[in-house]
């Protein structure tokens, strides 16, 4: 199994934003997701992640450092543990047709709350469940929030 991308999912608009296709995941480390949860927005994401080289990359790794916008909160941090064999096998959310309404990531070990508001507005599910492999990383549309989001899918190693 190779890395592969799955999605978009979300809402229209925003600036396509990816990871460098030179530095391609293999393990996701951790990942920054802010929120504004009375508007239920995903304002913006960052993740940190390794590749096979054992090259470890912050995205985006350019100022201000979140494609988005980080300024409506404080960023909530899910550590994944690789020490202890922790990888994400499930993202999924919802978004009401312009930006991402709501979002929760589960391991293989846990399961965030979730960020934003699933209430909020007309909304559209999306889910992403991994049987074998992992979530490796993302890439977004975003403007001034999370317009839509995918991910990097890849094998697991243990």
């Amino acid at each position: 199994m190779s890395v592969v991308k799955i999605g978009p999912f979300g809402g229209t608009g925003g600036r396509m934003m990816d990871i460098n296709p030179n530095h391609v995941p293999a393990q996701l480390n951790s990942i920054m997701i802010w929120h504004n949860e009375p508007s239920g927005i995903i304002t913006a994401i960052s993740f940190r992640y390794t590749t096979d080289q054992g090259n470890t990359f912050t995205v985006p790794d350019k100022p201000p450092n979140v494609w988005g916008d980080q300024r409506s909160s404080q960023p909530h941090t899910i550590e994944i543990d690789n020490d202890e064999d922790e990888y994400v096998t499930k993202i999924e959310g919802s978004h009401n047709g312009t930006h991402l309404s709501s979002l929760r990531i589960t391991t293989n070990k846990k399961t965030s709350r979730w960020f934003g508001n699933q209430s909020k507005g007309h909304q559209h599910q999306f889910s992403v469940p991994l049987h074998t492999g992992g979530i490796l990383g993302f890439f977004v549309r975003a403007s001034t929030w999370i317009n839509a989001i995918g991910v990097y899918v890849g094998p697991i190693d243990q």
